[in-house]
């Protein structure tokens, strides 16, 4: 049980020791983060300027009438509305990142069973990609239904710490799926994994939990979570 769960916990250390020994993990794991960053950058140079001008034209430009006192409101507003956006760029990137990996994450967990030597890694394809992505996203419904019921819970005495069990369980059951979802396995078999592997998936999920309180660390955790999954999967696969 212990070395199970020791197992599971070292699950992001070794995922990240992995990526790094193959350029095509390492490009498919920054992917995600690097379009979002391109994509806010752009946003930010190029429409955020045009949305400042307007807004001077509409309402600003009309304070230029008061004279300095205008001039003054309207540079500060201008410093606000930039802050602003800054701010909204900050809590948007990593759900931003997260939502362009989508199609991503299944073909980097057929590439991270390549790595591991799995003799029976399914082909991939993108028609085949869009039925597993359907059924993802069933999964993905189905962990955020039962997420929000364990949030609930959380603040009851006593039963908040099966809510932390639970949480953590969900969190190995979201990123363990993806290899199992290729093999069009049923949610059935999933949460059987789930039981007899409890140790090792409870490690894994106590150690993201840990590591999701890091400001911003959602964009960069997604791929090691999908890693860690496909590890996990191989390694109790073949027990």
């Amino acid at each position: 049980m212990i070395p199970n769960l020791m197992s599971g916990l070292t699950l992001p250390y070794r995922s990240v020791k992995l990526i790094f020994t193959r350029l095509d993990l390492v490009l498919l794991s920054l992917l995600p983060a690097l379009v979002t960053l391109f994509l806010y950058s752009w946003i930010y140079n190029n429409q955020i300027p045009i949305l400042i001008q307007a807004i001077q034209n509409a309402f600003l430009g009309k304070l230029t009438a008061f004279g300095s006192w205008g001039d003054w409101v309207t540079t500060v507003s201008v410093f606000l509305i930039k802050i602003f956006t800054i701010v909204i760029g900050f809590l948007t990137f990593s759900f931003m990142a997260n939502l362009i990996s989508i199609p991503l994450n299944d073909l980097l967990a057929q590439r991270v069973e390549t790595a591991l030597g799995m003799t029976d890694v399914p082909p991939y394809k993108w028609t085949h990609a869009l039925r597993v992505i359907w059924i993802d996203a069933f999964r993905t419904v189905f962990s955020g239904m039962l997420g929000m019921l364990l949030l609930f819970l959380s603040w009851v005495p006593v039963i908040n710490l099966v809510s932390f069990v639970g949480v953590a369980l969900l969190y190995s059951f979201q990123y363990l799926t993806y290899p199992q979802t290729r093999r069009l396995e049923p949610l059935k078999v999933s949460l059987l994994f789930l039981v007899r592997n409890f140790s090792s998936c409870m490690g894994m999920g106590v150690s993201f939990s840990l590591l999701s309180f890091i400001p911003m660390s959602s964009a960069i955790l997604l791929p090691i979570a999908v890693v860690s999954g496909t590890i996990l999967f191989h390694e109790h696969r073949k027990l």
